[in-house]
């Protein structure tokens, strides 16, 4: 009786306190409490929602750790599952690879759930915007790397296109919707349980999956996959874009650690059917598409004369896109093989050469030394999804608590964590949050415009588009980074932004600067097209940066000069304009993951 009195009374003083703690806050303060629950809430019927197998037999499924934050449907809690469907699809896109992939892994549970096979299906369409052979090369050698690993567990992989009729042809018609897709996804949702895709961030890839999500009459749940803190579960109480790296990292930085610290790491489910089970599903694919589509990998289409679906190439591939479905040959943009191969497995090579105690004690002072080998080579595969950056942030974090006594490792991994995680996700969500705009020269802060214009009388076009992508002006480090990058497909982090800058001085009008190098970059870049391009190029302009001492031709803009350069880092310059602007094999020889992390023979 006592412990009842004791209890009602520690209850009753609770709830007091609950009631006097009210009164002291503020409107402010009692709002975002409310929304803060209201949040909760929702996630956790997000979660119970991923989750809920109740109406199957669980004792033989393994779960999926993935965030709940990291999950949500796109067309309604209302719509049900097809009970008469033969395979759960998972609509790969931005996330290609078949390791760390939480998309994956949850089609994979659902599959299980469903007793049901999952079959996976990439649309490739041959005319995306500002795409080249290069990118595509790069692409298919790590869609290729998807179907091998899929085949170990079991899981169909489809690499389907559009045919390209002759009337299509005539019309030549472009729309952000792009060839097959999702016209390829809504054909084989017809005999499907559910869709699970991964989330894509750019205009185009948003109207992808809104179109798909209007379409469909399934469930389709997205699973945000490439990025370390999720977006949209945290988009209603952070609608305002961040101004700074500063202002972002104060809400990324403690939100990466639960998600990097406090959620275990993805496992892979084991398929619960069998090799009969999945060439049915196979089948069941085949049958939802007609002779509008074609399959490249796992179908019809003989590669060439001499392969057979099972040998195909990246080479196959693309001969059979240019001459069958309308990819166009770019022979002036060489492919960059020597340098970056496409892949989950070449993307987890050289994350194991990066992480080694002899490159990361130097990373965090001199990774700005471009005679260096010192960076982690990691950007055109994140930009595929050919590695999880969830999981390079956890390896990254495993790292350094593995040498805590070395305060120079330690500064190197949080210099690399930053880079990774609150720069590039800035960027993410500036292309969310300026979704209209963020590929126009107006989506840059309106004194970064004025200032700009304002000195444009200072400054004079002084090359044409030719020479620039030629590497043909008087400026040697200028020529070295453009070198760079149409030889390898990416350039130093360091020279990038002078190679940014100078374009900005060297063009009367800012919106032709933009232009161009928005034009240079997605044309030879690997990781191009991507949302850290807008806020790369930005950059240069002003953007997320802070304003200087008004100057001359520049204005407020942060300035680079070629003798500042200099006097940073002296000969290091040179051996950089030798390295990539001379008369030998131009990029030296950097065929190897050891010699990408070396610093560079001199000729």
């Amino acid at each position: 009786m006592k412990k009842e009195k004791r209890e009602e009374f520690c209850f009753r003083e609770r709830e007091r306190e609950r009631e006097r703690m009210s009164q002291e806050l503020t409107p402010e303060q009692k709002a975002r409490i409310e929304r803060n629950k209201r949040e909760a809430l929702e996630r956790r019927r997000k979660s119970a929602l991923s989750l809920s197998l109740a109406d199957v037999d669980n004792s033989r499924i393994r779960r999926v750790h993935v965030h709940s934050d990291r999950i949500r449907r796109l067309n309604g809690d209302d719509v049900e599952c097809n009970e008469g469907g033969r395979y759960v699809l998972y609509w790969m896109q931005s996330s290609q690879r078949s390791r760390y992939n939480e998309a994956l892994e949850v089609a994979m549970e659902r599959a299980n759930a469903r007793k049901k096979p999952l079959v996976v299906a990439f649309a490739l369409t041959c005319d995306y915007k500002d795409a080249n052979e290069r990118h595509y090369n790069f692409m298919v050698k790590g869609l290729l790397d998807v179907k091998e690993g899929l085949s170990r567990r079991k899981v169909p992989f489809f690499l389907v296109t559009k045919k390209k009729r002759e009337e299509e042809k005539e019309r030549e018609v472009q729309t952000e919707i792009g060839a097959g897709i999702p016209e390829a996804i809504l054909s084989l949702s017809k005999n499907a349980i559910e869709i699970i895709t991964d989330c894509g961030y750019l205009r185009v890839l948003r109207i992808w999956r809104e179109t798909l999500a209007r379409k469909v009459s399934i469930p389709i749940t997205e699973v945000e996959t490439d990025v370390v803190v999720p977006v949209f579960a945290h988009l209603s109480s952070r609608p305002k874009l961040d101004v700074s790296a500063a202002s972002f990292r104060s809400f990324a930085l403690p939100k990466s650690f639960e998600h990097t610290e406090n959620v275990p790491d993805l496992e892979e489910i084991i398929a619960l059917w069998n090799k009969e089970d999945a060439e049915n599903a196979r089948v069941s694919a085949f049958e939802t598409l007609n002779d509008r589509f074609a399959f490249v990998i796992d179908g019809k289409i003989a590669s060439s004369s001499s392969s057979t679906a099972s040998e195909q190439t990246a080479e196959d591939i693309l001969s059979v896109l240019k001459a069958k479905f309308g990819l166009k040959e770019t022979p002036n943009i060489p492919k960059c093989d020597k340098y970056h191969v496409g892949g989950e497995i070449e993307a987890m090579h050289k994350l194991e050469a990066f992480l080694d105690p002899v490159i990361l004690r130097k990373y965090g002072e001199l990774r700005n030394d471009c005679s260096l080998g010192l960076q982690s080579h990691l950007a055109p595969y994140i930009h595929y999804g050919q590695i999880s950056v969830l999981h390079v942030a956890k390896r990254a974090r495993r790292f350094a608590a593995l040498h805590k006594s070395d305060e120079k490792i330690q500064r190197s991994v949080e210099v690399f964590l930053d880079e990774l995680i609150i720069r590039r996700e800035l960027g993410i969500q500036f292309v969310v949050k300026k979704r209209d705009t963020y590929d126009t020269f107006d989506a840059l802060p309106i004194w970064c415009i004025n200032t700009l214009e304002k000195h444009r009388d200072e400054r004079e076009t002084r090359y044409t588009y030719e020479e620039l992508e030629k590497g043909q002006t008087d400026d040697p480090l200028w020529n070295a980074a453009q070198n760079e990058l149409r030889l390898s497909g990416k350039t130093h982090n360091y020279t990038r932004m002078y190679w940014g800058k100078k374009v900005v001085e060297w063009f009367r009008d800012s919106r032709e600067a933009w232009t161009v190098l928005m034009r240079l970059n997605d044309t030879y870049s690997l990781d191009g097209r991507d949302p850290n391009s807008f806020t790369g190029v930005g950059w240069v302009f002003g953007l997320n940066d802070r304003s200087f001492p008004e100057a001359p031709v520049m204005g407020e803009v942060r300035r680079m000069s070629m003798s500042g350069c200099k006097k940073k880092f002296g000969k290091a310059i040179d051996a950089y304009i030798e390295r990539w602007n001379g008369q030998r094999e131009k990029g030296g020889r950097q065929v190897s993951i050891a010699n990408m992390f070396k610093k560079q023979k001199r000729y």
